[in-house]
């Protein structure tokens, strides 16, 4: 694939089911004055992505389903109190949600239409809600197209994510200022993300306060049934929304 124009678009079967965890990982930090305290929680959910209608133009109706996961916030740990929740979905090929059963406190950023080549950059908008806010922010994410690897037997676009400092009014004298940093791994010729991994850091001061939080997101394949390919051999891979 070296050298070569790819087009980044996702591909499901109808009927097709495929399984995925995330997990998060955040570290908090708050200064209030002198007084300083720290808080590390995880959380860890299981989910179901079937594929329930594709359509001629490649949009695809999805549902989502929570199957299981826990939450740890300190020493204490306990079930996702989500599981079973179930969510419709609908998606272009590029990857935009257009619809959802619930409100998404994301926009999920899609592929250029165009292809792309190692060394190609190219940039994309979200939104993200932030409490006591309106308006959503508006992030600007950069992504890089670094080259092509194997990942868990699939041949991978490798693609790097970045998003610049952005500052946020909180009000008041108070802001928040977010950036993100990651590496995402989608296989081009089956249409699937393989792997996703980015780390979001946010800050928000005001007067004599100062909270630090640092997340990270990992998204991985765990299985899959009734799909195209039910198994990594040889150029196959596998999607996360």
């Amino acid at each position: 694939m070296v050298g070569e124009a790819v087009v980044l678009e996702y591909k499901m079967a109808r009927g097709e089911e495929l399984e995925y965890r995330s997990t998060v990982k955040s570290e908090q930090s708050v200064k209030e004055g002198e007084e300083v305290t720290a808080q590390a929680s995880s959380l860890v959910m299981d989910m179901s992505q079937v594929a329930k209608e594709v359509k001629p133009d490649g949009s695809m109706e999805v549902e989502v389903t929570i199957t299981g996961g826990r939450i740890k916030v300190g020493d204490e740990q306990s079930e996702l109190p989500s599981t079973g929740q179930t969510i419709l979905m609908s998606m272009k090929k590029n990857g935009e949600i257009t619809k959802s059963s619930v409100e998404i406190p994301f926009s999920q950023p899609p592929f250029p239409s165009r292809p792309v080549k190692k060394g190609d950059s190219w940039s994309e908008q979200s939104r993200i809600s932030i409490p006591g806010k309106d308006q959503p922010a508006i992030l600007t994410y950069e992504y890089t197209l670094m080259g092509f690897a194997e990942v868990g037997g699939y041949k991978c676009a490798e693609i790097a994510v970045k998003c610049a400092e952005t500052k946020v009014e909180l009000g008041e004298g108070a802001e928040q200022k977010i950036t993100a940093v990651g590496m995402t791994y989608f296989a081009p010729r089956e249409g699937r993300l393989v792997k996703s991994e980015v780390e979001t850091v946010t800050v928000i001061t005001a007067e004599n306060l100062r909270v630090d939080n640092n997340i990270k997101v990992l998204v991985e394949l765990t299985g899959a049934k009734g799909a195209r390919f039910s198994a990594p051999e040889q150029d196959q891979g596998f999607i996360v929304s």
